[in-house]
């Protein structure tokens, strides 16, 4: 296997993920699913595999939603996936011309603009298009859309602001609700979480159950041994021998994450001292990659995130719940408070567990018996590097 640091995977190299997969597709043959994950553990590559493989009763179609600005722009994402699977598979398309035509369509060589008038409609046109799509349609279709949440992030920032992004949510939560509908499943992913953008939804007065009605699911790292196995056959097609016991000591460094796991291998085969002295010390090649000016990884994500959805007092309370835990871990709550008012002696309890329970939906963190801690060693590790704690 060829090691791959950013480039999209393609679906034969994504390792590891047959029995995740395998669960997501019984998942959706009951309800739509929102996958959760933390920033590079293969979300994308994941959803890409399911539908390059999906079953012989599925269709699934893929969207990267990151750009889109409108609703309309969604509606004609939405036909274009529709004709162009059609136009793959060579079948008949003459019920989309149909549902093209009744929402006022211009009929031309292929599924194009919507014209103004039926712009202003385009919720209406979307449950029809749908609706009609599920009936036309043999099988379950699948929408996997991903970056769901910029999208709506782009819309609320929009002319027509958060209640066009609310308007969306509430729009295919009804399709899901749909009889005519209930073969089309959705599932939501993003690199931020959903629910800040239904916090800031809330925030302006739009209170909508918009997505309770989906099985929230998270994406773990990979196990174990299919963490060995990936760094095994990365630096074997690096024509690299590594022990089962390096590799597990390499996986385990980063959390058996396989994005991580890519860029660890890259340093062990471009070594300046060759591969066999990386080897021999993997906790110097983990401190670059944590390390480095170049942020080869985009770390800083992690404090650059909170900068940006968390609201300005949110941040520093954030910041000092995750100094703390960076220096000591775990905590428990008393304590941890008491840690945080060393910085902000205002800190109020309630304040406190608002922001441990935004870190935790964030996977920052995680909470047992014991307390709070990082939910990963590795991220632990490059919030020291972040904020220069020893």
């Amino acid at each position: 296997m060829r090691i791959n640091t950013g480039a999209a995977l393609s679906p034969s190299d994504v390792v590891g993920r047959g029995r995740v997969i395998a669960q997501l597709w019984r998942d959706l043959d009951n309800q739509s699913v929102v996958l959760n994950a933390e920033r590079r553990m293969g979300k994308t590559s994941l959803i890409k595999k399911m539908c390059a493989e999906s079953p012989t009763d599925v269709i699934a179609l893929y969207r990267d939603l990151e750009n889109i600005q409108t609703p309309e722009a969604f509606l004609e994402a939405i036909l274009a996936d529709l004709d162009e699977w059609l136009s793959t598979q060579r079948r008949a398309k003459e019920w989309l011309w149909n549902i093209w035509g009744a929402i006022g369509g211009t009929q031309v060589r292929s599924i194009g603009k919507l014209p103004p008038a039926q712009q202003r409609d385009w919720e209406l046109s979307l449950k029809t298009i749908l609706a009609e799509t599920a009936q036309a349609l043999d099988g379950r279709l699948v929408f996997f859309w991903d970056e769901i949440p910029l999208m709506l992030d782009n819309m609320k920032r929009g002319k027509n602001g958060a209640a066009v992004a609310m308007q969306v949510l509430s729009a295919l939560r009804a399709i899901r609700h749909d009889d005519k509908a209930k073969s089309i499943r959705m599932v939501f992913t993003g690199s931020i979480g959903m629910h800040h953008i239904l916090t800031e939804l809330r925030g302006k007065g739009l209170n909508h159950p918009a997505i309770n009605d989906m099985l929230s699911k998270l994406l773990p790292p990979l196990s174990e041994e299919d963490a060995v196995n990936l760094v095994t056959a990365l630096l074997a097609g690096a024509n690299i021998p590594v022990s089962g016991s390096k590799a597990q000591e390499i996986a385990a460094s980063v959390d058996n994450i396989p994005f991580y796991i890519q860029h660890l291998a890259t340093g062990v085969r471009d070594h300046q001292s060759g591969a066999d002295a990386a080897l021999v010390n993997i906790p110097e090649l983990r401190y670059k990659l944590l390390y480095s000016p170049q942020d080869p990884l985009y770390l800083r994500h992690y404090r650059e995130r909170i900068e940006i959805y968390y609201a300005k007092k949110e941040q520093e309370t954030a910041f000092h719940i995750l100094d703390a835990l960076a220096h000591e871990q775990p905590l428990l709550a008393d304590t941890l408070l008491n840690r945080v008012k060393l910085k902000a002696q205002k800190t109020k309890e309630l304040s406190l567990f608002e922001i441990l329970e935004l870190l935790e939906q964030d996977l920052y963190i995680e909470r047992s018996a014991r307390g709070y801690q990082f939910q990963r060693n590795f991220i632990r590790d490059a919030w020291k590097a972040l904020r220069n704690i020893a």
